[in-house]
């Protein structure tokens, strides 16, 4: 594990988190092989996930890129209103758009390490897993945002375990809730 997530470090900060999703996937996807996978050859295995999922990972870790950008400038427009009631009303759609955002965020990578097909049924799938597993969703959501926070507010020691320890469990949770879907290509 402690292998495992300085390696998601090394390739998500060493292109300065453009490959975030990628090394992302990759972790995802390794972990999700580590039952079936008898050969021991975890590096080899993340690396080979890392190629294999750069394609659909760059083009949603731009998107995502983008609409992160849009959701700030659309912050800093709504707080230039002089209306209390419109500012809030807009705080209250932003944040529902990026919370929205955030669920299919919360399961956009571990769907394209599990599953097969094109980047529009990749996004299908996670909408539909996001929503019929809300709950999921929100805990991925509450441990990304919690990791980040001891990382920069408690100790940057965690940065040898945090992401490796959280990824195991959440790809353990979906490992069991994914038992159930017979093939990798549909639901």
């Amino acid at each position: 594990m402690i292998i495992l997530n300085f390696l998601f470090l090394l390739t998500s900060g060493g292109t300065l988190l453009i490959c975030f999703g990628t090394s992302l996937s990759a972790l995802y996807a390794t972990f999700l092989d580590l039952k079936t996978d008898n050969s021991g050859y975890y590096v080899r295995n993340y690396f080979k996930h890392f190629k294999g999922n750069l394609k659909y990972t760059i083009i949603v870790d731009i998107i995502l890129i983008l609409i992160a950008g849009c959701g700030y400038l659309n912050y800093l427009m709504v707080n230039t209103i002089e209306d209390s009631t419109i500012k809030l009303i807009g705080f209250a759609v932003i944040t529902l758009i990026l919370f929205e955002i955030g669920l299919i965020a919360s399961f956009i990578f571990p769907v394209i390490a599990k599953f097969k097909g094109d980047l529009m049924h990749l996004l299908y799938l996670a909408f539909y897993f996001a929503h019929r597993y809300i709950y999921i969703s929100i805990l991925f959501i509450i441990l990304f945002i919690g990791s980040i926070f001891l990382v920069i507010y408690v100790s940057l020691g965690f940065l040898a375990i945090i992401f490796g320890l959280i990824y195991f469990f959440e790809s353990f949770l979906l490992k069991k809730l994914w038992k159930k879907y017979k093939y990798e290509g549909a639901i």
